[in-house]
């Protein structure tokens, strides 16, 4: 039996929009575009990639119709709110300068996944979501984790230095919200 990709797309989108703690991401959501590819051509630069989940600009989500597929209909509805929580945290625009952006794109992950796990959703294990960064700010986590990596050496950071904070995330502009 083949399975219908926009079918099973407008289930979740069904659930999503049916959840009453959803309506402002619900909101949000319908002001997007959103696309299945397996590559994503941003507009503007002509810059291409691979697409092997889900990913957002800001202004599109882009899914990866074989990913889609494999998840359950309680992860699907995660995966929506997933990328829209980047869009509402304003994590494409928030990029601090020199930063490492594999790093920066895991703590932005850490700070959806435990929104979306404190709401009650379905985050795989598979995602970024420890808990020790639930109510964080996502400047907050990725300090922490260039702490954490091997050749950070644990000290001050170039974000730390920009916000005068010294090696102390707790001292940083924000405090823990996101």
């Amino acid at each position: 039996m083949e399975i219908n990709l926009e079918r099973e797309f407008n289930k979740a989108k069904a659930e999503l929009f049916s959840n009453n703690k959803f309506i402002f991401i619900s909101t949000v959501f319908c002001g997007l575009k959103h696309i299945f590819s397996d590559t994503v051509t941003f507009p503007g630069t002509g810059t291409s990639v691979k697409n092997p989940t889900a990913m957002t600009d800001g202004q599109s989500v882009w899914y990866n119709a074989d990913f889609w597929l494999k998840q359950s209909s309680k992860v699907r509805v995660s995966v929506l709110l997933h990328d829209v929580w980047h869009v509402v945290l304003d994590h494409m625009n928030r990029v601090p300068p020199n930063v490492n952006m594999n790093t920066w794109q895991i703590a932005c992950d850490h700070a959806v996944n435990n929104l979306l796990k404190k709401a009650g959703c379905e985050v795989p294990d598979t995602w970024y979501c420890d808990t020790k960064y639930q109510d964080w700010g996502t400047e907050l986590i990725y300090v922490d984790l260039l702490k954490e990596q091997p050749n950070s050496g644990g000290g001050c950071t170039d974000l730390q230095q920009q916000n005068g904070t010294g090696s102390d995330p707790s001292t940083m502009p924000g405090g823990m919200g996101n």
